[in-house]
């Protein structure tokens, strides 16, 4: 009886691992990292022109919220939720370099951030 018990506590303690370890950091990173280019392709055309509101205009997509009244507070919302995303990828270890999907995601974030960052520069 003592065997199965420790059996039964010890299949559950590696699902518990697999899971925290892997399976939710990896669903945390796409799931962010998915919001984070929706939110950049739905203000792509907005962040091209420079503007001023008198109004605060806010949108939320998901766990992002982004608040802005001028194209500077939009670029630095868009680099905040782009560096939210990555720290993510940050966060998945040993499982990122197995799979290269998640690379391929954080060279298009990254490459984004990069423009995000030149963009507001220029402001």
């Amino acid at each position: 009886m003592s065997q199965r018990f420790f059996a039964i506590i010890l299949v559950l303690a590696i699902v518990i691992f697999v899971l925290l370890k892997i399976v939710i950091p990896m669903w945390n990173f796409m799931l962010r990292a998915d919001l984070a280019i929706s939110l950049y392709d739905m203000l792509k055309n907005i962040l091209n022109k420079d503007f001023k509101f008198r109004k605060q205009t806010e949108i939320q997509l998901g766990v992002y919220t982004i608040r802005y009244s001028s194209t500077l507070e939009a670029y630095e919302e868009l680099e905040r939720v782009f560096t939210d995303a990555l720290s993510y990828y940050d966060k998945l270890g040993f499982v990122a370099s197995k799979d290269k999907s998640f690379d391929e995601q954080r060279d298009k974030l990254e490459c984004i951030l990069r423009k995000i960052k030149w963009k507001k520069q220029r402001i």
